[in-house]
């Protein structure tokens, strides 16, 4: 979780700037760093209310 590449904060970095050079903007954050990678993105607690809506 603290890895200078993998970090939150260094992915969090990473999404603002992507969005930022194509002019987006980020509405909502789901973090589920507890939840494995390899878990469905529905079934995510965070996630996967976003997601059904």
């Amino acid at each position: 979780m603290n890895a200078a590449t993998t970090s939150p904060e260094r992915q969090r970095e990473n999404v603002l700037s992507a969005a930022a050079a194509v002019g987006g903007h980020i509405i909502a954050w789901a973090d589920d760093w507890e939840v494995s990678g390899a878990t469905d993105p529905a079934s995510r607690p965070r996630l996967g209310p976003r997601l059904r809506g």
